[in-house]
């Protein structure tokens, strides 16, 4: 018996791969939803829905898990398979496209959690001195690095945008 015989057609290509974009905004927002579900337990509590059951915080980590799982899982196919089958070509498109799809899904995740650095850089900054954020551009690292002013040389927190260092 084949592995394939479970999963005949079921190999993911990359004529499927648009579908999975929902994965993006999902897993971009889950760290938001987790918090938000955290801060509204109580009033979710006294709901009458199954989901307070099983757990929401356990039903809104399943994309995340699950959309890392993917390419794993046809990996392991793929090794379990004869390399003379002809199926593997298609197990190969599959992880593939499944890797991509988890690098857009890192991206967005990334994407989101500059913005919440740029949104809290926007409230910690009283004087921008005449700069508009809203040219800055896409912000790109944020953290500590050695800024080194003529000869004198300190650490300070700064952030990186497409525009403007801050």
């Amino acid at each position: 018996m084949c592995i394939f015989s479970i999963l005949d057609g079921a190999i993911l290509t990359s004529s499927q791969e648009t579908p999975f974009g929902v994965y993006e905004n999902f897993c971009g927002h889950f760290k938001a939803a987790q918090d938000l579900a955290v801060q509204k337990a109580a009033e979710l509590n006294k709901l009458d829905h199954p989901l307070n059951k099983a757990g929401l915080g356990a039903f809104l980590i399943k994309p995340p898990q699950r959309i890392c799982k993917y390419p794993l899982l046809l990996d392991q196919i793929l090794k379990a398979t004869d390399s003379a089958d002809p199926r593997v070509p298609d197990l190969e498109i599959g992880i593939t496209t499944a890797s991509r799809i988890n690098n857009r899904v890192n991206d967005a995740i990334g994407r989101v959690d500059m913005q919440v650095i740029v949104d809290d850089l926007k409230e910690r900054v009283e004087d921008w001195k005449g700069h508009e954020v809203a040219h800055f551009g896409d912000l790109l690292l944020n953290g500590q690095f050695t800024v080194v002013k003529g000869d004198a040389k300190g650490d300070s927190e700064r952030e990186v945008c497409t525009g403007i260092l801050v």
